[in-house]
């Protein structure tokens, strides 16, 4: 839903730069996109390919400890 409600909700968005499944312009372009929506968004570029590295798991904890706490 596109609701004005939604935009109150954070968006972390995190992308390999070097993933060939999914390039990394689409995930600029889907960040792009929501910030231009009125999303909040986080963005974090890692140098990996299509998969999770350890210091996006650190800022995935990170992120969603700062959210929480302000729920």
């Amino acid at each position: 839903s596109r609701s004005q409600e939604n935009r109150a909700t954070p968006v972390l968005l995190a992308h390999g730069s070097v993933d060939t499944v999914l390039p990394q312009a689409l995930g600029e372009n889907a960040r792009d996109f929501l910030t231009r929506q009125g999303y909040s968004v986080e963005w974090h570029s890692y140098l990996v390919a299509h998969g999770v590295c350890p210091p996006e798991i650190q800022d995935i904890g990170r992120w969603l400890t700062r959210v929480l706490e302000k729920r």
